[in-house]
């Protein structure tokens, strides 16, 4: 028996019919939030996700769960629905409400069932914040066969941490809508630069996405100042950094660090005013934008630019959508960020490093590859496209589907449990709880171990 004649077994035990030449696993239903998520990439995700499955061919069915606080008759009213769209994969798109409700009730319908649908998770970089979660769903995911889909290597590293081999973590990136993120032709943009002000030629910089102390703006700011420095004492221009998105007080809280009301903005204000008039200038402000007039800044700019250190950082939308846009980027060898780097050429990664400190990337290396990008020439258009050319078919909404797909043909295996260290966690991460030692800021051992597949990938 070959394994094409295997596969047609295993489905004939799970389905009660034969194997047809289409997808192996072709009925979906797609568990997904009746909320926006508060974070903006999130919407973007779920939206994403949601048309690549739409392109993947894949029969999809979509119940929406909100996960309130007396939520047993809404899972008892999906568990019906589950039992009479009868699918042969249950697909979590969202990062919360999290599904152990669910979880619960699928395990209770199918306790007697032959014919079992496959569990596939979409996870996000917040999971370790709900461990205590997972651990409660454990007994009841172990009677299926389950998927874990990663959207990086390093979460896929860090994910495989704490489960018990085998199990199965894909790589699959979250989709882009490159309908939307492509290049613009040069003609679109002509008056983008005098619109803001820009009346010189000097290179810019972006960053779009939360400005947050998570997200290190200040460092880059900083960094900004001395490659800015360097320029102007070997007479060569300066460039623009211009910074897109909304200010948040947000703090650290997972390192139990907590900005008061409007504190990380009035930061920012105080170093721009530190810096000379001739920097200062040039750093942009543009608030919170859509998604057309992001477009058009990615493609304006020369490069992205994001030093960001953030524990949540699994993948990266913003630079994601930069880099479909055809824009080259400057990023921190951190989480999701380590993919751009490994799979594209426009990426320029600048290394991190991790102790007990917490993580810290190497700011040299940062200035150096912002006053390289300011002695470089000029690029075609046609340079621009095949830049983008190269992300999309990394993370468009068709290449993702086209994953999905390919994904849909092979059976997961079951699902053997979470490992010791997992089950080591709980204590030391919470959204409440610190991952540092009591009493000091030095981050504990398992921080150290958790988070050290965000610098090394392989």
């Amino acid at each position: 028996m070959d394994l094409q004649d295997g596969l047609a077994i295993i489905l004939i035990l799970r389905d009660n019919k034969p194997f047809d030449g289409g997808l192996l696993f072709n009925r979906a239903a797609i568990i997904s939030s009746n909320k926006s998520s508060e974070w903006i990439s999130c919407q973007s995700i779920q939206k994403n996700l949601l048309l690549a499955y739409k392109l993947s061919g894949i029969e999809t069915n979509f119940i929406l769960f909100s996960g309130a606080h007396n939520e047993t008759h809404e899972v008892r009213a999906i568990s019906e629905n589950l039992i009479h769209l009868n699918p042969q994969v249950v697909i979590f798109v969202d990062h919360k409400p999290h599904p152990h409700a669910i979880i619960e009730s699928l395990s209770q319908i199918y306790k007697n069932r032959r014919s079992k649908p496959e569990i596939h998770f979409h996870v996000y970089g917040d999971f370790p914040l709900y461990i205590k979660e997972w651990k409660k769903t454990e007994k009841h995911l172990k009677k299926f066969q389950v998927r874990w889909l990663c959207a990086s290597e390093s979460q896929r590293a860090l994910l495989l941490s704490l489960l018990n081999k085998p199990a199965e973590c894909v790589h699959v990136p979250f989709p882009i809508d490159t309908q939307v993120f492509r290049p613009m032709a040069p003609s679109k943009i002509a008056g983008l630069r005098r619109h803001l002000g820009i009346l010189d030629k000097s290179k810019i910089l972006l960053y779009t996405g939360r400005l947050s102390r998570q997200k290190q703006i200040l460092s880059l700011i900083k960094c900004f100042e001395e490659a800015s420095v360097y320029l102007l004492k070997n007479k060569k221009a300066p460039p623009h950094l211009l910074l897109a998105g909304n200010f948040d007080d947000l703090g650290r809280p997972y390192l139990d660090e907590h900005d008061n009301l409007n504190q990380y903005f009035s930061e920012y204000a105080l170093l721009k005013n530190s810096l000379s008039p001739e920097i200062s200038k040039r750093i942009l402000y543009l608030g919170n934008l859509n998604e057309g007039s992001l477009c058009s800044l990615y493609n304006l700019a020369d490069a992205y630019i994001s030093l960001s250190l953030h524990n949540d950082e699994d993948f990266g939308m913003s630079p994601a959508e930069a880099l479909c846009s055809g824009t080259p980027a400057i990023l921190t060898s951190w989480g999701g960020f380590n993919s751009f780097a490994e799979s594209l050429t426009s990426v320029t990664a600048i290394s991190t490093n991790l102790d007990a400190q917490g993580p810290s990337f190497n700011k040299k290396a940062a200035i150096n590859a912002i006053i390289a990008l300011c002695q470089e020439g000029s690029r075609p258009f046609a340079h621009r496209q095949k830049l983008a050319k190269e992300a999309q078919q990394f993370m468009s909404t068709q290449a993702v589907a086209n994953k999905l797909k390919d994904l849909h043909n092979v059976p997961a295996p079951p699902f053997l449990g979470f490992n010791s260290f997992m089950k080591s966690l709980p204590s030391h991460l919470s959204k409440s709880g610190p991952l540092f030692y009591e009493n000091s800021k030095f981050f504990n051992d398992e921080y150290l171990r958790l988070y050290n597949s965000y610098v090394v990938t392989k």
